[in-house]
């Protein structure tokens, strides 16, 4: 079961940690979630090993498929190998699908129900379309009409190269002026501005270190990919 905790709310808590949580459960977004109203809601009891991951296998029947992926949300789920049907993307996320369909690009969810994304939340995945992945396991988590494995250990991740690498452009010439466009996805910084509906818990950052990431990573893109370009236009930033 998924706990949100809300932003001002402090909880420390640790992967292994066996806790009684209190709050009240309901439905976000079509996450089922259990919200906590204090720092003294979840209480650590000792410690546990972690539950043997569930072998999540996805199938051309998008029925079946939800309701498996429904009874599995926030459960330790482990997926079959698996290719990477796009590279990682502005939030972290790697869209993937079974190794053995053999699809290179899916556009849209609907067009392959077995479409599933995964996450580091500790770290960054470095991905590219049409790699291969092995021994992604984790939490299931549901977000943005999408499900999404929060991967335990990226670093016990297999990663087969056989895609293609992001674009990569060369910095300007002399005599050239490059411009470029940037979607930043939501880069919002962590101050609550008067007046402003501007905390969304799903971009406003919890804290400045989270932010300083946030951006590190869009400047390291344009730097490394775009070829640091004279100028770039940016969408999806907060003004």
């Amino acid at each position: 079961l998924f706990v949100y905790v809300p932003k001002g709310v402090e909880v420390s808590v640790a992967v292994g940690q066996r806790v009684r949580v209190t709050g009240r459960a309901k439905e976000y977004a079509g996450l089922t979630e259990f919200l906590v109203g204090g720092p003294t809601a979840v209480e650590v009891l000792g410690t546990a090993a972690l539950p043997a991951p569930f072998p999540l296998a996805l199938t051309m029947n998008a029925a079946d498929n939800a309701a498996l992926l429904e009874a599995h949300e926030g459960m330790r789920i482990a997926l079959p190998p698996v290719a990477a049907v796009g590279g990682t993307d502005a939030h972290g996320e790697v869209p993937l699908i079974d190794a053995t369909a053999a699809i290179s690009h899916v556009l849209r969810p609907a067009a392959d129900p077995r479409l599933i994304a995964a996450v580091a939340p500790s770290g960054w995945p470095v991905v590219a379309q049409g790699d291969t992945l092995a021994g992604v396991v984790g939490p299931l988590h549901y977000w943005y009409g999408k499900y999404i494995v929060a991967v335990d250990d990226w670093s016990t991740v297999t990663v087969s190269a056989g895609g293609r690498p992001p674009a990569t452009f060369a910095p300007s010439a002399a005599g050239e002026l490059t411009a470029a466009t940037f979607n930043v996805e939501n880069l919002f910084d962590g101050v609550d501005d008067p007046g402003k509906d501007d905390t969304e818990a799903t971009y406003f950052p919890r804290s400045q270190g989270e932010y300083e990431r946030l951006v590190d990573r869009r400047a390291k893109a344009m730097a490394e990919r775009l070829g640091m370009p004279d100028i770039v236009s940016i969408e999806e930033i907060e003004h």
